[in-house]
């Protein structure tokens, strides 16, 4: 078995009164994954949502990991099957969940031709 390890340090001197500091760490063992990227050329509204992951494929436990690439004011929207949006990824933000693989993932962009870099790592 693989290992990937999970890291998020958030901190700031004033978003509190006391400064923030936090970092948590998780070792994972994974069987397989990996990161690529996609264009999301005519997913631009949940109608046209692009499924990324499809549930079927991937065993739970599985972690999800995605980017938005672009610049400016592009968001990329995720979403499962029924259109519940979970996510809204403005340019540059990135996201890390746990996923238990009940259902597919998707995602669209605010415009066409925005690019996503995304992965899975199951066991």
């Amino acid at each position: 078995m693989a290992s990937v390890t999970a890291k998020l340090v958030l901190t700031s001197p004033n978003v509190t009164t006391d400064d923030l500091s936090v970092t948590v760490e998780n070792l994972l063992t994974v069987g397989v994954g990996g990161i690529s990227t996609i264009d999301l050329t005519t997913a631009v509204n949940t109608g046209t949502a692009r499924v990324v992951a499809v549930a079927a494929n991937y065993t739970a436990p599985a972690y999800v990991y995605m980017r938005n690439k672009e610049t400016g004011g592009v968001t990329i929207n995720v979403e499962i099957p029924d259109g519940t949006g979970i996510a809204q990824l403005k340019a540059g933000e990135w996201m890390w969940i746990p996923w238990t693989g009940n259902g597919d993932i998707a995602v669209f962009a605010s415009q066409a031709n925005a690019t996503l870099e995304w992965g899975i790592f199951t066991s």
